[in-house]
């Protein structure tokens, strides 16, 4: 890889709670997103968690720990039925079925390990849109590490 590893993810948050796959109302993305995310044999409880800031970067660091997982079906429920992520020197992947092979084949390279951590979140006053933004490492298969940032929108 050369240059820094940047990217960017454009989701619109569903009911991740129920696993039902519905469109959240407008204005419903923080509610949507305090939802209790079960988490194996436990659950996050992302209601008391305090700011609607803290909820986006509790999911965020949710989301990273599902793809170590590689519970990719979690991840891809977040993104809207037309979703998009922008990854550094690639085409745009858009829409559920190419974000769901692009997950799955990120997940599933052997070698290949990636991590991220949010550094802040912010909600729209009405909240019906939130951004967070922060730092992404990317180990490749052969051993180089390279640090990064990204947005999520």
């Amino acid at each position: 890889m050369s240059g820094p590893v940047t990217g960017a993810a454009v989701l619109q948050v569903k009911d991740v709670g129920s696993g039902v796959a519905e469109r959240p109302r407008r204005g419903l993305l923080v509610q949507a997103a305090r939802q209790r995310l079960t988490c194996n044999q436990r659950r996050l409880d992302m209601s008391r968690s305090g700011t609607e800031s803290n909820v986006i970067l509790a999911l965020e660091r949710e989301c990273c720990r599902r793809l170590q997982e590689k519970y990719i079906d979690w991840i891809v429920n977040l993104f809207a039925d037309e979703g998009r992520q922008l990854p550094l020197n690639a085409a745009p992947v858009i829409g559920a079925k190419a974000l769901r092979a692009d997950w799955e084949a990120l997940a599933n390279t052997e070698g290949l390990e990636i991590s991220w951590e949010p550094t802040e979140a912010h909600v729209s006053a009405s909240g019906d849109i939130a951004y967070d933004l922060g730092a992404a490492t990317i180990t490749t298969p052969d051993g180089l590490s390279q640090d990064g940032k990204y947005v999520v929108v």
